[in-house]
């Protein structure tokens, strides 16, 4: 296990005088002791002739502390533990060995006397003594109790410890500065005083250097940290106390050179006057300084607080001075303009547009900022913008004054996925209107189209072998276009069915494709390869024909949107062991990763001025799902698009064919003149229009018909007696009863009674579970059909 490294990044120069000022300490030591002691240079000893020696004693001893600290930071480096327990009981000896010393020393003096009080300095002697000053025994008990304390494992960590080994350092601190000040102030390196004679300086700056060095250790605390911190208010807190350092000293050196003051002992008072003048200064340097960085720290504590408040709103908030300055933003402003240099930059340079006009970028001067700084009170916008990705957010601002001064707030809201939902809701909502309609809409078109392909047919019949045949054909052949088409809408509009019965995929897939020709511009050609065998499957034909068109339309679109002269499009369905595979490939621009990434996903559309609800290939994935198959959608840019889909084969190859069960032969014959005679028929028919075509052709074909246009003038006729050879009614009907109940009123007096049901409506009808039987037509009808069917139920050759 290793330790994390002690230098990082923006740490080196915070450390920088723990290590160099011990090893300066270290260096000194080994000069006066090798060059000095051990050579005779008396100069490398005293430094000056007036002032006293270093001992080999007191150079050791300090050299041993510095050693000790170089330990202590060294065991913070990137070591094992083994090696890091191992160098900090290695300083906590050499700390300790000094330590002994001054504590003996200490208790030497105080319990034997000092050597002034021996007679071991004279005073007034000029010549410098050569022992260990009372004040240098003290700061180095202090400075290697500091020393041990900060190589113990768990002494640094304990604040108290802490806190109270930095006081004494402090305390050390203040004694050797009120030494060296008499050497400042000229004085001949040792005071007056007992606390301080025989104190050299090079004894006190190395102590000076030590405690020093001890401060800075981490964590900083107090004063410390007040002065060394990397803050505006330490910077002012520097300042303040080299100012007050700096006055004592000069009112200091004033003093000492004006003739007043008496040479006699007047150092020492007055370097401890400064001193004390200083420490003064520097304390109430430092008081100011606090209660400065306690009311910073307060608002900078506010400060964060509304920060953090403001990170934790979903809403973009921008906030400027009353010149249009920004600020401060949020997390979600710098996420929402994460891709642009600046939040300012993205307020000025992004395109965004109104919705109703999404073609055209909003002014300039009708920017959300722009406004803002305008003075116009902006209130509130929605407008569109399209991210990096090309992919419409809806963004909603909204712009306020607020605080004291007055402050511009502009907030921008994300309304991108309630704009989708609410879209989504309002199409389904139309959808579900248009589904409940189309029963409706399809039984008027069934009676126009009825009308016109009745009128055609008889026409038809009375119209042969002369030059109108063939424009009553033309009439035919576009109401059968007409009924297929309004057919194919029916269907798409309705709910899946569920599948359940076997059908030929290749016919749907032909069918789907024939209805996508239709609206397809003709640059774009289309070829559809399908198998010649069927390929039957189970699920929902309708679902299916669906999933088509959806893959069809993409392919279009993406032609269309490269305005090239021609685009090719390639649907193919292939039979793969037990499993149906539709493909559609397309040359046209193909997506980029990005969007390829999020096809699949709701709402997801690029398609969105266009109208593009982005749910096409999420209806293609869950359809492929149910079915238990998949779906591939490969691309690249400028290669086009492959969009494969497979779903389960069915295990039958009986086909469902819902076709007319007639010979086509059967079927190409037209009805011959008089076919009905002799017929006794009742039509109810509720469109006045269509009924009398309706009743006018079968009269034509000899048929003895009454036409009534409501359930209940049906009813009378029914219960009137009257034989009938076959009942024709509409399904749905006004007055109340409709063509079941009449089916069963004519089953009740007749009960063999054939029965034709017309209806233009899409779908099964509520009644339809129990009705009595008889024969289904849809609107719009041909005569030749209507015609054999009540042949058939009369048991008449056609």
């Amino acid at each position: 296990m290793t330790r994390e490294p002690l230098q990082q990044s923006g740490q080196i120069g915070r450390r920088f005088p723990v290590i160099a000022l011990p090893l300066a300490v270290v260096l000194t030591c080994l000069v006066v002791l090798l060059p000095g002691w051990l050579g005779g240079n008396d100069l490398l000893t005293r430094l000056h002739p007036d002032f006293p020696r270093i001992t080999p004693g007191a150079a050791i001893s300090l050299m041993m502390v510095a050693l000790a600290q170089v330990l202590a930071l060294r065991s913070e480096a990137q070591l094992s533990d083994r090696a890091a327990r191992l160098l900090r009981q290695a300083g906590t000896i050499l700390a300790a060995l000094p330590g002994c010393y001054a504590a003996l020393r200490l208790g030497f003096w105080l319990g034997v006397g000092t050597p002034v009080f021996l007679g071991e300095v004279d005073l007034h002697d000029t010549t410098p003594p050569d022992t260990m000053a009372l004040s240098t025994t003290l700061c180095l008990l202090l400075v290697a109790g500091c020393a041990a304390l900060r190589c113990m494992p768990g002494g640094w960590s304990d604040r108290v410890l802490r806190r109270r080994s930095r006081a004494a350092a402090t305390l050390g601190l203040l004694i050797c500065l009120i030494g060296l000040s008499n050497v400042l102030l000229g004085g001949n390196g040792f005071g007056t005083g007992v606390l301080f004679a025989t104190m050299g300086p090079a004894n006190g700056l190395c102590l000076v250097a030590l405690l020093t060095a001890h401060m800075h250790f981490k964590p900083l605390e107090g004063w410390t940290a007040l002065i060394l911190a990397r803050s505006s208010d330490s910077r002012r807190a520097r300042r303040l106390v080299a100012a007050a350092i700096a006055l004592p000293v000069m009112l200091g050196l004033y003093l000492r050179s004006h003739p007043v003051v008496s040479p006699n002992g007047s150092e020492f008072l007055l370097g401890l006057m400064t001193v004390l003048l200083a420490a003064l200064g520097v304390t109430v340097a430092l008081l100011i300084a606090s209660a400065r960085n306690r009311s910073a720290q307060r608002a900078g504590a506010q400060e964060r607080g509304i920060r953090d408040m403001l990170d934790a709103l979903d809403a973009a908030v921008f906030a400027f001075d009353p010149s249009g300055r920004l600020l401060r933003v949020n997390a979600a402003a710098r996420n929402l303009t994460a891709h642009v240099d600046t939040p300012q930059a993205w307020l000025d340079q992004a395109a965004f547009y109104h919705l109703e006009l999404r073609d055209d970028p909003l002014p300039a001067e009708d920017r959300p900022f722009a406004r803002l700084i305008r003075g116009d009170n902006a209130g509130e916008m929605t407008l569109g913008y399209l991210d990096p990705l090309q992919d419409e957010r809806i963004l909603h601002f909204t712009s306020r004054r607020a605080g004291s001064p007055a402050q511009w707030v502009l907030s921008v809201v994300d309304e991108t996925d309630r704009w989708k939902l609410q879209s989504q809701t309002d199409r389904t909502e139309r959808l579900d209107a248009i589904t409940q309609m189309s029963g409706g809409i399809a039984h008027e078109m069934a009676n126009i189209l009825g009308v016109v392909r009745l009128s055609a047919d008889t026409g038809l019949i009375a119209a042969q072998d002369t030059p109108l045949v063939r424009y009553f054909d033309a009439i035919q052949t576009a109401c059968d276009r007409g009924a297929e088409l309004t057919q194919r809408i029916l269907e798409l509009s309705g709910k899946p069915g569920g599948g359940g019965q076997a059908f030929d995929v290749a016919r749907v897939v032909r069918e789907a494709a024939a209805f996508v020709r239709r609206t397809t511009h003709s640059s774009i050609s289309m070829q559809v390869t399908t198998p010649d065998a069927p390929l039957t499957a189970d699920c929902d034909p309708r679902e299916l024909e669906n999933v088509v068109i959806s893959l069809l339309v993409n392919a279009q679109n993406a032609l269309a949107d490269t305005k090239r002269r021609e685009g090719h499009i390639l649907l193919s369905v292939v039979a793969r062991d037990n499993e149906i595979v539709v493909t559609v490939d397309d040359d046209g621009p193909g997506m980029t990763p990005e969007v390829l990434a999020r096809a699949e996903e709701p709402f997801f559309t690029t398609r969105q001025k266009q109208g593009g609800t982005g749910l096409g290939l999420t209806m293609v994935t869950n359809f492929a799902r149910r079915n238990h198959g998949h779906f591939k959608l490969t691309s690249s840019p400028g290669q086009g698009t492959t969009a494969r889909i497979s779903f389960a084969a069915s295990s039958t190859e009986t086909i469902e064919d819902p076709a007319d069960p007639l010979p086509e032969a059967e079927v190409a014959q037209a009805p011959k003149a008089g076919a009905l005679a002799g017929l006794k028929l009742l039509l109810i028919e509720d469109d006045p229009l269509f009924g009398e075509i309706l009743a006018e052709s079968l009269r034509h074909l000899g048929a003895d018909l009454a036409h009534v246009t409501d359930g209940r003038a049906a009813a009378s006729r029914l219960m009137d007696g009257t034989h009938l050879d076959a009942l024709i009614t509409d399904i749905v009907l006004p007055g109340g009863v409709n063509g079941f109940d009449l089916a069963r009123m004519g089953r009740r007096s007749q009960p063999d009674l054939p029965v034709i049901y017309i209806s233009g409506y899409a779908g099964s009808h509520p009644d339809d579970a129990d009705h009595p039987p008889g024969i289904h037509l849809r609107k719009p009808m041909k005569v030749d059909e209507l015609t054999r069917s009540i042949l058939r139920l009369c048991r008449r050759p056609g």
